[in-house]
Formats: C-alpha cells, structure tokens, sequence
C-alpha cells in the first residue's frame, strides 16, 4: 500500500483525528515511521463509557508502543476534545462526522499544521461523500482564517484487509493497540463476568472486524490449498499410481537414503560429494591437478 505522509519541508506537522480505531492507529504509525512527529486529537463525541475506555487505552499503549521502538517520543501534542451528544439525537442514529469535523476546525492551525488527516477507507459509507466534506472544509475554514490547512483521507482507496495486513505485518508492535468495538462486553471466565472489557462481537464494528479477518482466512487457506495441489502434482510427476500410492513411495525413498547414510558412517557426506563416477570429460585429470599445482 503506498503511502505519502503529510509533512511539510517548512516545519509544520499533520494533525492527525486519532481514535484508537484500526485505521486511525495505521495513519499513525505511517505518519510517525522513522520518528517523525505528529499531533493527535481525539474527539469524545459522548458515545458509549466503556468505549471511550478502551479508546483510551488502546491510544495510549500505541503512542507508547511507537515511543519505545523509535526511541523518542512520536507525538508533539495529543488534543482531546468533549462534545456533549444532542438532545433531539437519543432516538436517532449519531454520525460521529460532525463532532470530529467541527473539533478539528477548531484546532487546526496553519502556522503549525500541514494537513488535517482523516482515517476514512475503502468501503466506509461516508466515502463517496468525502468530495463533500473536503468543500465543505475548504469554504469554513476561508471564512475564518486566510490560509486553509487542507483536510486529507490518505487510506481512502485502501480496504480493511490491506488496512489490518499492513498494521500487523508492520507494526508488529502495535497489534494490540487498537480498539473497533462500539459496545464492549464484561469477560467471561468459568460463565462468570469479570472486570476485563473485550468485543461485543455482535456491533456492526465487530461485523466488519470479523469479516476481515474471514477474508483473509480464505485466502490464505486458497494459497494452501493451491500450495498443497502443486507439491502434488510434483510428487505424481516424479512417482507412479495414486497420490496417496506416491507419497508413499517418496517416503519410502527418503528411508532407504536415510538407511544408506547411516550404513556409510561418518564417511558419508564425502560418498556423496564424490563426483569420481561422472563422465571422466567433466573433470581434471589428477595428474593435470598435480602439474597446475607445481607450477604455482
């Protein structure tokens, strides 16, 4: 997946809307590759305690996480912002777009910021809107300042898939800093709850979470399973009859060279590196050996 950080020539760092989400956590971790800084905002846009918690925690590991590997810390400012959630909102659904929009129009600067980076990817109900939002941003933020700090979605054309195979392949170190449930549940041990908090695994967050590890799941079982038909066809091409009629047989050929190895003795390797019984015209003759080496 090619990516481009924000970082301007002059100074000025990407402001980064940091949730602790998957995709969020990601930008992060490319924005900051090599130690390079950032600032963070999070917005509390009043949803569910226990999410905010885990939010919480899975940032603050990360930005540790990144700490420690690039020894120095990763993140300049780390900004968190509360909304209080509209009254006329409790029945209906609360797009978490205006809170983080408005928030991060209050913080952005363009003496110290470069871009306002948001962590929309392929697949998000709100990408085919994004041209929408970007104009909304450039005419608000002309109304208040001169200069506009460009609002960008670098993991726009990126897939979930791509999103989690390159965090975890990666960023090892960041694997279990992030947080996607929208309502975690108590941990049960013994079908008893405990104090831990871990996935619903029924949020349309887990859905989607759980969708993505399946797909990546059948696809590697595909490679094996077409790993698997090569190695057989190679065993079919060097042996006769079935496959399992074959693997028998190359098990039966890798005893009998085990078996000759150890009835060789410790002699054994240089039976094998003896190359005496080849066409005589391959080699030297050993009296030509013995004149070269005179000579010299």
């Amino acid at each position: 997946m090619a990516y481009q950080p924000s970082h301007s020539d002059d100074g000025r760092i990407p402001l980064l809307l940091y949730s602790g989400g998957m995709d969020s956590t990601l930008m992060l971790a490319l924005e900051t590759h090599d130690g390079k800084k950032v600032d963070t905002l999070y917005v509390d846009g009043s949803q569910a305690v226990d999410k905010i918690q885990m939010e919480f925690r899975a940032r603050a590991g990360a930005m540790q996480a990144l700490e420690e590997h690039y020894k120095k810390p990763v993140v300049r400012f780390s900004y968190e912002h509360r909304v209080i959630r509209p009254v006329n909102t409790n029945h209906q659904g609360f797009s978490q777009l205006l809170p983080w929009f408005t928030a991060a129009m209050d913080y952005a600067d363009p003496q110290r910021h470069s871009a306002v980076l948001m962590g929309y990817v392929a697949g998000d109900q709100m990408v085919s809107q994004l041209h929408h939002i970007e104009a909304a941003w450039n005419a608000l933020f002309m109304a208040i300042s001169q200069t506009i700090v460009p609002i960008k979605f670098p993991l726009k054309f990126a897939t979930k898939r791509e999103i989690y195979e390159s965090l975890t392949n990666h960023y090892p170190m960041l694997k279990d800093h992030y947080w996607y449930c929208e309502n975690p549940a108590f941990k049960l041990v013994d079908g008893y709850a405990t104090t831990s908090l871990v996935p619903c695994q029924r949020c349309a967050s887990c859905m989607a979470h759980n969708a993505t590890l399946y797909a990546i799941q059948q696809r590697d079982e595909a490679h094996f399973t077409r790993s698997h038909n090569h190695a057989a066809s190679r065993l079919l091409t060097n042996y006769s009859g079935t496959l399992s009629k074959a693997l028998e047989q190359h098990a039966e050929s890798e005893r009998q060279a085990e078996k000759d190895m150890k009835e060789a003795g410790p002699g054994w390797r240089q039976q094998y590196l003896d190359f005496s019984t080849l066409d005589q015209k391959n080699h030297i003759d050993p009296d030509t050996v013995t004149q070269i080496s005179n000579a010299l």
